[in-house]
C-alpha cells in the first residue's frame, strides 16, 4: 500500500511540473522567414540569341516564384516571393532594346 501512494505521488507531481512547463513548450511551430535581397550591380537583362533576352537576377538566397505571361499588352511576369528590391534601378537593369519597359516592386 505504501509503494502505491509513493507512486501517486510521484505521477502527481510529474503531472503537475508537465502542466506549469507547457507554455514553454510551442505546440505550432513558426515558419522560417527571410528577406532575399537582390544585388543590383549583378542583376541584368540583356540581349540573348537572335531574338531572344537572358534574365539574371542574383539574389541572396533561393526564395519561391512562379512565371507566367499576360496580354493586351503582351508581357511576361516574375512573381517572387520575399524579395527586396531596394538599390534596383530599373534602367540599369534593363540593358537590351529587345525590351520596351521592366517594373518591379
Amino acid at each position: 500500500m505504501q509503494y502505491w501512494v509513493n507512486m501517486s505521488r510521484l505521477i502527481a507531481i510529474l503531472g503537475v511540473l508537465w502542466g506549469l512547463m507547457a507554455p514553454a513548450v510551442p505546440v505550432v511551430a513558426q515558419e522560417f522567414s527571410g528577406l532575399a535581397r537582390i544585388d543590383a550591380d549583378q542583376s541584368r537583362i540583356t540581349d540573348h540569341g537572335k531574338d531572344g533576352v537572358q534574365i539574371d537576377l542574383l539574389l541572396s538566397q533561393g526564395v519561391p516564384y512562379r512565371l507566367f505571361t499576360l496580354t493586351d499588352p503582351p508581357r511576361l511576369v516574375l512573381d517572387f516571393q520575399e524579395v527586396d528590391w531596394a538599390g534596383l534601378n530599373a534602367d540599369a537593369l534593363l540593358a537590351t532594346d529587345r525590351l520596351s519597359q521592366v517594373q518591379f516592386g
